[in-house]
């Protein structure tokens, strides 16, 4: 069953649980029929943002994989790089790899979304990526948020997490 399927099962069962009456009744099923199809046929574009952020994460992976750490650096935002510096985070990355070994595999194991409305930048909308990494040495959890600004921007890693045994050695 699609998104728009349950989506439309549900507008139906609202309909039917509402009140029959004269034309102020129907004109009040009718405003809320409108409402909630605008809701579901919104939320399809949600599932293209996220794709766009699957493949941001998707891109950091591989370069990781082929040990291009530089080249991972390219799909971080300048936001980042403000609270770490780039040269930083390179030799961090290279770090993490002597720990926890050469990238094996990623899997996407759970996501979140949010959309902000903010000053400063920070309008947009944020996707929290979480993915079960395997290393040659060592299993790790990462956590990516990956950040879209309102206005215009490409998707961008604005934080990262990792998590691992292997990094505690």
């Amino acid at each position: 069953m699609t998104r728009d399927m349950v989506g439309d099962l549900y507008i139906a069962e609202l309909l039917r649980e509402m009140p029959a009456g004269g034309k102020e009744a129907k004109m009040r099923r009718l405003g809320v029929a409108i409402g909630l199809a605008a809701l579901v046929v919104s939320g399809c574009g949600l599932g293209q943002e996220k794709g766009k952020a699957e493949e941001v994460a998707s891109g950091y992976f591989e370069r990781v994989k082929q040990k291009d750490f530089e080249g991972a650096l390219d799909f971080y935002s300048p936001k980042f790089y403000q609270a770490t510096p780039r040269e930083k985070w390179l030799e961090l990355l290279g770090k993490f790899n002597g720990k926890l070994g050469d990238l094996k595999q990623y899997k996407l194991v759970g996501w979140n979304f949010k959309k902000w409305a903010g000053s400063g930048g920070t309008s947009g909308t944020y996707w929290q990526l979480q993915y079960q990494t395997t290393y040659s040495k060592h299993p790790a959890q990462e956590t990516l948020m990956v950040f879209k600004p309102l206005r215009g921007g490409e998707f961008k890693i604005i934080a990262h997490n990792i998590n691992s045994e292997g990094l505690l050695e």
